[in-house]
């Protein structure tokens, strides 16, 4: 993930940087050293990101607001359960 994705991200869910730091249990000049490249995007922030990511989503009623990985499973796991669905029924 690149800063430029982090900080679409963040207005894609219309949070403020203060916002998203403290869903991510972070100060909000370490979530600005972050967005702003001088740190680090560390797995262990993606990981809280994609929790964030299905509260967000969650909370909206929009799927699109997942992580891709995560979208990506999710719609892997609604063809599996409609393709057994379809199948159940015959």
């Amino acid at each position: 993930m690149t800063t430029a994705e982090l900080r679409l991200i963040r207005k894609r869910w219309e949070l403020t940087q203060e916002d998203l730091a403290t869903r991510m249990g972070i100060q909000r000049r370490a979530y600005i050293a972050i967005e702003t490249g001088q740190n680090p995007i560390r797995k262990a922030h993606i990981l809280v990101l994609e929790r964030i990511s299905i509260d967000v989503a969650v909370q909206r009623h929009d799927r699109s607001l997942l992580l891709t990985p995560l979208r990506y499973v999710l719609d892997h796991l609604l063809t599996l359960e409609e393709t057994y669905e379809s199948t159940s029924k015959d």
